[in-house]
C-alpha cells in the first residue's frame, strides 16, 4: 500500500468517526441541526511522500481541492447519512531531477449510512489520473448488520507505471 492510499483510507476513517461522534449528541441537538452541505473551494495543501504508486519516487505533492462537498444528515430516529465528494488537481515535484514534475487529478465520492436497526453501509469510489499514463482506482462497499460484516469488498488497481 502506498503512502497516498493509506492517507485516503485515513481520511475516510476520520469521516466515519466524526459522523458517528455526532450521534452521541442529545436528540434535541439533532433536531436543530442544519442539514445543508458544506462546500469549500480551492483549498491548497502540500504533502511530502517518500514513494508513489510506481515505487520509491520521493516527491512533494501540492493538492488544490477545487471543490469539496460534505453533508451529514441526521434523521432524528437514530439514522444518519454522510456524503463526501472531492475534485482535486495536483502537481507532484519529484526529488530526483531526472523525473519530470507530473500533473494529476482525482475524484472521490464516499457515502456512509446508519439505520436505527443497526445496519451500517459504506461505499466509496476513487479515480486518479497522474500525467498521461498512470491511472489509479479504488472502490469499496461495506455492509454491517448487528456488528457482523455481511458485505466487505475492496477493489483497487493501477496501470501505467514506467
Amino acid at each position: 500500500m502506498s503512502v497516498r492510499q493509506s492517507t485516503r483510507i485515513g481520511i475516510a476513517a476520520t469521516a466515519v468517526i466524526g459522523a458517528l461522534a455526532s450521534l452521541s449528541m442529545p436528540a434535541a441537538a439533532h433536531a436543530a441541526a442544519d442539514h445543508s452541505p458544506t462546500v469549500t473551494h480551492n483549498e491548497v495543501e502540500t504533502v511530502h511522500y517518500t514513494d508513489d504508486i510506481c515505487g520509491p519516487r520521493e516527491n512533494d505533492t501540492t493538492y488544490t481541492r477545487k471543490v469539496v462537498v460534505e453533508r451529514i444528515v441526521d434523521a432524528g430516529d437514530g439514522s444518519f447519512w454522510y456524503h463526501y465528494t472531492a475534485r482535486v488537481n495536483y502537481v507532484s515535484d519529484f526529488v530526483d531531477p531526472s523525473i519530470p514534475d507530473a500533473r494529476g487529478s482525482l475524484t472521490e465520492v464516499i457515502n456512509f449510512n446508519l439505520t436505527p436497526g443497526a445496519t451500517f453501509t459504506g461505499t466509496g469510489t476513487y479515480h486518479e489520473y497522474l500525467g498521461d499514463d498512470i491511472r489509479i482506482y479504488e472502490r469499496f462497499h461495506l455492509t454491517v448488520v448487528d456488528g457482523e460484516p455481511v458485505v466487505d469488498r475492496f477493489i483497487s488497481g493501477f496501470e501505467g507505471c514506467p
